[in-house]
């Protein structure tokens, strides 16, 4: 009696070891995948997974989709290892919820799921806008009104400000970070002046209102905020009356190019509708420059050059349109290197 139950013992072991080897074909474990606390608006998302056991001659590929959209979209995923495939998915936006399985092909063409029962899985909630202080918010953008937005090339007041700055309102509208206290311009350097006791710039450098913002005049020498107001009654069409300060402001105008008249785009880091965005100085006409930033071309009393025949026994940078000593080591004398625009003796 003993014998036979041993003899079924071990069929029946046999037969669970059998089904266990035929069915478990390997699984999937997901190595790297963004979490609600770490998600970007900006930047990719990288997934990673493992294949166990590890095996050659896989395939494996991410299905996924955002929020309600029911069009799936089909990515391969990179092999990086044996067994190891990671893929970079495109940012999503605020409120989205992206929702993903994966599937690896196996050498012997059967397939094996992540999750494991092929249902589909988020990996991330993006959260609402809203917020009650920077805190809330991604890196680069600032709680307004409490909406988490990108810092604006503009300030309003000091709520469009990274902590610890202030804006610059009769200025630039832009913001600084204080570091000089003051009671009257006098106690500030050349080209400051005191602005609810602090030293800020007086703004861009300027010989006449075409080279200075909307909104903006010319005034000794400097782009400065100067139209006062009681209403927005007083203001033009793309400012508003800043209350508080009794100051016409610069507001936003478009969103999106369809909110320009014909010929302009919306730019959409200053929010105001341009001819034309510009990489270089070279694509602004004679007597602007490119701002990096904003990618706007500004008139500027700064240039000095545009080719090498504008300046004297020297070179033109034609990135800081400046005339400079030398561009290159070949433009230096014997013995010498051109560092910094300079030329060096070594």
């Amino acid at each position: 009696m003993r014998k036979l139950f041993i003899f079924y013992f071990l069929i029946s072991l046999i037969y669970l070891l059998s089904s266990c080897s035929s069915s478990d074909t390997g699984y999937i474990n997901l190595v790297t995948a963004p979490q609600q606390v770490n998600y970007s608006v900006f930047a990719t998302h990288l997934i990673e997974i493992e294949v166990y056991p590890e095996q050659s001659d896989l395939s494996c590929h991410i299905f996924y989709h955002f929020g309600d959209k029911s069009d799936k979209i089909k990515k391969e995923m990179e092999n990086v290892v044996r067994s190891k495939f990671k893929v970079e998915l495109d940012p999503i936006s605020y409120g989205e919820t992206t929702f993903y399985s994966i599937r690896c092909e196996l050498s012997s063409n059967e397939y094996i799921y992540y999750p494991s029962d092929s249902s589909e899985k988020y990996f991330s909630v993006v959260r609402d806008r809203s917020c009650n202080d920077t805190s809330d918010c991604l890196g680069g953008e600032l709680c307004i009104y409490d909406f988490c937005e990108l810092q604006p090339e503009f300030c309003l007041d000091d709520r469009y400000c990274p902590e610890g700055e202030i804006c610059n309102i009769s200025g630039d509208q832009k913001c600084y970070i204080p570091l000089n206290s003051c009671f009257s311009d006098s106690d500030c350097l050349l080209g400051e002046y005191c602005f609810k006791e602090n030293c800020l710039p007086k703004g861009l450098s300027c010989d006449s209102d075409d080279s200075c913002f909307i909104g903006q005049s010319c005034v000794d020498g400097y782009c400065k905020n100067l139209l006062s107001c009681s209403g927005d009654s007083n203001c033009p069409d793309n400012m508003f009356c800043h209350l508080g300060m009794e100051r016409c402001i610069l507001k936003e105008e478009c969103y999106e190019d369809s909110d320009c008249g014909d010929g302009e785009i919306c730019n959409r880091y200053i929010g105001h509708c341009v001819e034309h965005l510009c990489q270089l100085h070279s694509d602004c006409y004679e007597g602007e420059i490119c701002d990096s930033v904003t990618q706007i071309c500004i008139r500027s009393n700064e240039i000095e050059c545009y080719s090498d025949s504008d300046c004297d026994n020297s070179y033109c940078d034609i990135e800081s349109l400046k005339c400079v000593s030398c561009l290159y080591h070949t433009q230096c004398g014997e013995n010498q290197i051109c560092i910094d625009n300079e030329c060096m003796d070594i």
